[in-house]
């Protein structure tokens, strides 16, 4: 999981196995990745695509276990 001290965005909840940031005014949770929550790696390669995700990118995380790369 991402340091809230080392990163840029707020952070607006937190678990033992996860935390949510607000990144372009949404919530993005990072922790062990699965269809709705993002791995540090995909957040900082694109926290934007992270923060706007369609169903397209939803389906192939969930189905595919596809992740963000850039």
């Amino acid at each position: 999981m991402l340091h809230p001290d080392l990163v840029q965005w707020k952070m607006i909840d937190h678990s033992e196995h996860e935390l949510t940031f607000e990144i372009d005014g949404k919530p993005v949770r990072n922790g062990e990745p699965d269809a709705f929550v993002f791995s540090s790696r995909e957040i900082l390669a694109n926290p934007s695509a992270c923060a706007n995700p369609d169903n397209t990118s939803e389906a192939m995380r969930d189905v595919l276990n596809g992740r963000v790369v850039g």
